[in-house]
């Protein structure tokens, strides 16, 4: 009874981390947006669904059956923040311009969009995976 105890308080814990997370990453975005006075009612991060992802994913988070999602989901985002970076340095060689403070909202911007739409795909693929590994060592 204890271990299962642990196990919830852990993922509990877990998840309200992942959530975090999120919101903290949104808050520079929205207050560099707003400096420069971009529309930030139109970008694709402010809409709705964008935040319904973020919920969706946080409630997959908490019914994983696996543990170690967050540290999963922590080294694909290093991974995501690479090859943004190294698609930034890309783009700024072949276009032999330095990046200026639109572009960079803009990759952040897109950098978060693909975290918060991509985050409870990951996690739905990893349930469905966790659940035919477990129902396939059942049947043997």
């Amino acid at each position: 009874m204890k271990n299962i105890e642990c196990i919830f308080q852990k993922i509990i814990r877990d998840s309200l981390l992942f959530f975090l997370v999120p919101c903290t990453l949104l808050f520079p975005w929205v207050f560099v947006a707003h400096t420069i006075e971009e529309k930030t009612d139109v970008a694709l991060i402010s809409l709705p669904l964008a935040l319904a992802c973020v919920v969706i994913a946080f409630f997959f988070f908490i019914i994983q059956k696996k543990p170690g999602a967050l540290k999963e989901l922590a080294v694909i985002t290093f991974y995501v923040i690479v090859v943004f970076i190294y698609t930034i340095l890309v783009f700024n060689l072949l276009l032999t311009t330095m990046p200026g403070l639109d572009d960079f909202i803009f990759y952040y911007g897109f950098f978060l969009s693909v975290l918060f739409f991509g985050s409870p795909v990951y996690l739905l693929i990893r349930m469905i995976w966790t659940f035919f590994t477990m129902k396939q060592r059942s049947d043997t």
